[in-house]
């Protein structure tokens, strides 16, 4: 294919990609850069209650906390869930856990819930959190402990700040391949429906490497060409 043809097909895509997000309801506040709007291939386990079957968490034990080390995100979408007795057509979270080699962590998470676009039940609201605490691997349990963790909430209401100056959590985490499974109790700011309804909730959180990690900024999309 020669490189104009290749040019006008990417405008083409990205065309359609835009198309499909706001029919959807999916804000740019969510949206990756740019660069991530395509499938990278990476796959994202839905989260599951675990606990409640017997069964242990798949992977290999962690014995050694430098295997941690690294940034390790989950995002899901889910249609038709209920958010505190309020059923909502969709919701949309995301959770990027980083591990540093100093033993210190810190947890960006995002989420979105609300109406379709373009319909009379349009309305949305947003959450943020931002959490970091220092971390340790005792046996197979990851130790988590905040020192911070700052949420924002956005909805008719306005804005809401929340700011918790610390917070301890443990997980059961497993290695399997290039997946973190961690298995425990969803922070308190967490939104995800699976959240409200069980104790501890199994998350399988892929690594990433810098060039997938996604964009804190929302990308600008221009406006249509009208000539």
């Amino acid at each position: 294919m020669k490189p104009w043809a290749m040019v006008c097909l990417s405008v083409a895509l990205s065309c359609v990609f835009i198309r499909d997000a706001a029919a959807q309801g999916v804000l740019s506040s969510i949206l990756p850069s740019p660069a991530n709007w395509f499938d990278s291939g990476i796959e994202f386990p839905e989260a599951k209650p675990f606990g409640q079957d017997s069964k242990q968490l798949p992977g290999q034990r962690i014995t050694q906390v430098t295997k941690l080390k690294g940034k390790w995100f989950h995002r899901q979408l889910r249609r038709n869930v209920e958010l505190d007795h309020v059923r909502v057509p969709q919701l949309f979270t995301s959770m990027l856990l980083d591990l540093q080699a100093d033993g210190s962590y810190t947890v960006d998470y995002q989420a979105t819930w609300g109406g379709a676009a373009n319909t009379p039940d349009s309305r949305f609201a947003t959450l943020e959190a931002h959490e970091k605490g220092k971390y340790a691997l005792s046996g197979s349990i990851l130790l988590l402990e905040a020192t911070a963790v700052d949420v924002m909430r956005t909805g008719r209401s306005g804005e809401q700040r929340q700011r918790f100056e610390s917070e301890r959590r443990a997980y059961l985490v497993r290695l399997d391949k290039a997946y973190l499974n961690i298995a425990g109790p969803c922070a308190p700011y967490q939104a995800e429906d699976i959240c409200h309804r069980h104790r501890s909730v199994w998350f399988a959180l892929p690594q990433l490497a810098s060039t997938q990690l996604p964009s804190q900024q929302s990308p600008s999309i221009p406006a249509p060409s009208r000539r």
